[in-house]
């Protein structure tokens, strides 16, 4: 048999669909490995450096949080609770506090229009989206501000919210 025949031959075609479907189940894999690396590579950030961004207990308290409520490592959503010139400190409604950088392209919206850092206020409520550092925090790629008063007394747009009262 020549090499022309074989590969031409309908088993060296089932041989390469094969493999390809190999190809693609290691591929799916490897992305769900490094998505959990990532999230497990922030939580383990964040907890080393809680003292240093929120004032916190010495050496964090990731273990005092009960399993599978760890922080979401690529956004936050919440009550803004501190402002500085590039940082927000915003609080969850479990009680969650994140340290939010604003980097010089990041979109900061109020409802559709586009605002200034600056123009962000404890007790805005925010929804942020962006990637975690190697300091625990979270650099934003986009912020949507809205203010306390959209809110009321903690009824909004997301139902009641004991915390936020």
């Amino acid at each position: 048999m020549e090499t022309k025949d074989i590969v031409k031959s309908k088993e060296f075609r089932n041989v390469l669909i094969g493999l390809g479907v190999i190809v693609v189940l290691l591929a799916t894999f490897s992305a769900g490995v490094g998505m959990g690396h990532r999230r497990a590579f922030f939580e383990s950030r964040w907890g080393e450096n809680y003292q240093r961004n929120f004032g916190g207990p010495e050496g964090g308290f990731m273990g005092s949080l009960p399993r599978g409520d760890s922080p979401n490592s690529s956004g936050a959503f919440g009550k803004v609770i501190g402002v500085g010139s590039s940082t927000l400190i915003v609080v969850s409604s479990e009680g969650t506090e994140k340290a939010i950088v604003l980097k010089e392209g990041t979109v900061i919206e109020r409802f559709r229009n586009r605002i200034a850092a600056k123009d962000i206020a404890v007790g805005d409520y925010v929804v942020v989206i962006g990637r975690p550092n190697e300091s625990g925090q979270i650099e934003a790629d986009f912020v949507r501000a809205m203010p306390s008063s959209t809110y009321g007394q903690g009824r909004g747009m997301m139902g009641g919210w004991g915390m936020f009262r």
